[in-house]
Formats: C-alpha cells, sequence, structure tokens
C-alpha cells in the first residue's frame, strides 16, 4: 500500500463468501482480502489524508457502506464492493477520527472534527445538512460514542484536562463531564 500513514483503526467487512479489511493510507482507502492479503480496490475520494474507517453495518447510508473522513472536512460513504464513493458533507475542521455510525436514538452518524464542532445527521431520507451541530471546549480526536439515546464524545483541549461531553441524540444538548 501506497499513500501515507497507516496507523488509523481499520474495518473489518464480513458477507457470507469472505472477509476483507479497509484501512486508510493517506488519502487512499484500500479493501484487502484478508484471506490472502489481495488489494481488491483502493478509492482515493480526496487529497487530504483520511480517517480510520467505519462500516456502515446498519444500512444508514448504504448497506455496508463505508464511511470515512478526511483532514480538509468531507465525509464520504464508499461502496465496499466498488470501490466508488460519494461525497456526504463538508465539516468546518480536520477530520481525525471515524465518524460513529449508529444508535438508538434518531440520529444515525455523529462527526467530531479538531475545532470542537460536533454534528449529528439523521439518514432517513438520504444524506443532507446536519440535525443539529454543537460546540465543545476542544478539538475531538477520537469517535464519538453512541448509546441509549446519549452521544459521548471526548476532547483534548489546548491546556487543561479533557472533558468528556455527553450530547442528547435528538437535539445536541450537552452536559459535560470533566
Amino acid at each position: 500500500m501506497e499513500g501515507g500513514d497507516i496507523s488509523r483503526p481499520a474495518a473489518l467487512l464480513i458477507d457470507a463468501t469472505h472477509l476483507v479489511v479497509a484501512v486508510s493510507a493517506g488519502p487512499t482507502l484500500y479493501e484487502v482480502d484478508a484471506a490472502d492479503g489481495t488489494i481488491l480496490w483502493s478509492a482515493t475520494p480526496s487529497r487530504a489524508g483520511l480517517t480510520g474507517p467505519v462500516v456502515d453495518a446498519r444500512g444508514i447510508v448504504l448497506q455496508g457502506a463505508i464511511l470515512v473522513g478526511d483532514t480538509a472536512g468531507a465525509l464520504f460513504a464508499i461502496d465496499p464492493v466498488l470501490g466508488t464513493f460519494t461525497q456526504l458533507e463538508g465539516i468546518a475542521g480536520e477530520l481525525t477520527a471515524p465518524p460513529s455510525d449508529g444508535g438508538s436514538g434518531p440520529i444515525d452518524v455523529v462527526e467530531g472534527d479538531d475545532k470542537g464542532t460536533i454534528l449529528g445527521f439523521d439518514t432517513t431520507d438520504g444524506f443532507g445538512p446536519p440535525v443539529w451541530q454543537t460546540d465543545v471546549a476542544g478539538p475531538v480526536h477520537g469517535p464519538p460514542a453512541m448509546a441509549n439515546g446519549v452521544v459521548y464524545v471526548g476532547t483534548v483541549p489546548a491546556r487543561g484536562d479533557p472533558w468528556l461531553y455527553a450530547l442528547d441524540d435528538a437535539t445536541g444538548r450537552t452536559s459535560c463531564f470533566g
């Protein structure tokens, strides 16, 4: 694989016939056959470095699609069979962590950026603009976690201690745990 840093987390895709791994290397996403290491396809949706990929297992955007962000602030859905991609949404800041896919509430995808902006998307009728946007104190360098109608996001402020935020899945309103 060529393209740059491959230290981002990989995503596993399993279908009835085989196991594949999706891994980003700089601006390129590769799909690799887990059995023999063969590169099945590669896609370069952006000139910017990509985050780690996440599989859209619930079929939010495209059943089994690979969701990945880039350091220029864009989200992409990549077809796991063909490697074709669609840009989903631009975000203000650099994305350094994979988006979160799914939760029990009305929001399907959550992403945070290095400016401390968290965005919640409802993709029931396609992938449009975010339903809510919340600003927190510090960049988000890890993927948000979603459970029981709550989105959990950790931040890394320039000074002081990190913060853990709990956001209401439906509205993006926050509670903060120091």
